[in-house]
């Protein structure tokens, strides 16, 4: 089911070669819903730093999660039908017979305390917002869920979420900023 993993870790997460300049708000705001709310959507256009930020957050606050943070990449998944079985294939647990994947997980996760950024569910998005409504059902806020995508979906509305615009740099080209 997994190995123990100590408090503070993070998995999966790419290897920070940069600074995080200029986003110390949005960065605060998000980790403070990440731990209001069970789940917690971060949206913008392509390329508007929404996987910068999220790893950032996710690496501020995997103190607070016995089982640390974890990084699902979806972008590979070709299938939304096997969303649930990437996620499970990430976290380490192992499908049981008789079981759909996401009673799996949800049964397994209501043993650990973890955060899981669920990163580019564009084109599996409503997948990913079913195993996202599942979890949160079964799993009672045991568990939280960070959701990076294009757009706000009617299931979001009410919850923790928040929003990433490009900007001009100062210098004239172009950059990116959390807004």
């Amino acid at each position: 089911m997994g190995e123990a993993v100590s408090a503070g870790a993070v998995h999966g997460f790419p290897v920070v070669r940069t600074s995080f300049i200029g986003r110390a708000g949005p960065v605060r705001e998000l980790a403070s819903l990440v731990g209001q709310h069970p789940l917690v959507t971060v949206t913008g256009p392509g390329g508007s730093g929404k996987t910068r930020l999220a790893c950032e957050v996710a690496r501020r606050v995997a103190g607070r999660f016995a089982d640390g943070a974890w990084l699902v990449e979806l972008a590979p998944v070709q299938d939304p039908g096997q969303v649930p079985a990437v996620v499970a294939a990430v976290l380490g647990v192992r499908e049981q017979p008789g079981l759909p994947v996401a009673g799996t997980l949800a049964r397994v996760l209501a043993r650990r305390q973890l955060l899981v950024v669920l990163d580019n569910c564009e084109h599996v998005l409503g997948a990913a917002a079913q195993l996202c409504a599942e979890l949160n059902r079964l799993l009672f806020g045991s568990g939280r869920l960070f959701r990076l995508h294009r757009q706000v979906l009617p299931a979001d509305r009410g919850r923790g979420s928040g929003r990433t615009t490009p900007f001009p740099r100062p210098c004239g080209g172009w950059g990116r900023r959390v807004g």
